[in-house]
């Protein structure tokens, strides 16, 4: 498991092409190489979880735990990008800045949908389209455009569809609230 989180951490992808800020969050390489470490040092535990929904992720802040739903990638496209939303919480964890929860999911998801792009950029490239069945990809597929360029700032006005989304889910409430992230 630990592996395979690890694998996620030293694509190339996530080491050249993810860099981008949103409000006051900034996600970047130096970021996940020090999420790497930690991962490596086991100050990060990754723990598998057997749940009905095995395409499940989750990072704790207060247990410095990520929780995983799978234990192999499966050749699933969703899993690796899914590994990468779940470590852009914990890098910001062990930054120790809480941000607000709406930033800090945005910014998990559009690092989720730029990691896909890239991933599969010469199938995009060629001419196919993605369609996601969830709201939130959707609308996080949308703003992660305004992400792809190395260094790039998302406006509030572009990351709107993903707000507005995001907003809409039960699963996230109390999104004017910080994430306390306290470090690792």
């Amino acid at each position: 498991m630990k592996d395979m989180v690890l694998k996620v951490l030293r694509n190339p992808i996530t080491r050249t092409k993810i860099s981008f800020k949103i409000g006051s969050v900034y996600i970047g390489p130096s970021y996940y190489r020090r999420t790497e470490s930690a991962i490596e040092n086991d100050d990060i535990e990754i723990k598998y979880v057997n749940k009905k929904n095995k395409n499940i992720a989750k990072y704790s802040h207060t247990h410095n735990r990520m929780v995983l739903g799978f234990k192999r990638i499966d050749g699933n496209l969703d899993r690796e990008p899914l590994i990468l939303h779940e470590l852009t919480h914990a890098a910001h964890d062990i930054r120790g800045i809480p941000h607000m929860r709406l930033y800090a999911e945005a910014a998990a998801y559009i690092a989720q949908q730029v990691f896909f792009y890239f991933q599969h950029q010469s199938r995009f490239d060629a001419g196919e389209t993605v369609h996601f069945s969830d709201k939130i990809g959707r609308a996080a597929w949308g703003v992660s455009h305004h992400a792809r360029k190395k260094g790039s700032f998302v406006s509030d006005a572009e990351a709107k569809p993903l707000f507005d989304a995001l907003r809409a889910d039960k699963l996230y409430k109390n999104l004017k609230k910080d994430y306390e992230y306290d470090g690792v």
